[in-house]
């Protein structure tokens, strides 16, 4: 959760974070693969939850995912 705060500005390293926009590191893998299985999990369950909300956020997910 540091790379999350750090992303949020809920404090910390501001030179992980850092770091991390210019390496390949294991904390931005790990939010990748995070992000990936979160979307595939919304989109299983996309017909069964008809949430705006959840549209909106798995489509700014995989927006996040794709800048990445």
């Amino acid at each position: 959760m540091r790379l999350l705060d750090e992303v949020t500005g809920k404090g910390g390293d501001a030179a992980a974070l850092d770091a991390c926009r210019i390496h390949d590191c294991a904390h931005k893998r790990e939010l990748k693969q995070i992000l990936s299985d979160a979307i595939s999990v919304l989109e299983d369950t996309r017909k069964a939850f008809k949430s705006k909300q959840i549209e909106d956020l798995r489509k700014k997910m995989i927006q996040a995912l794709t800048e990445m």
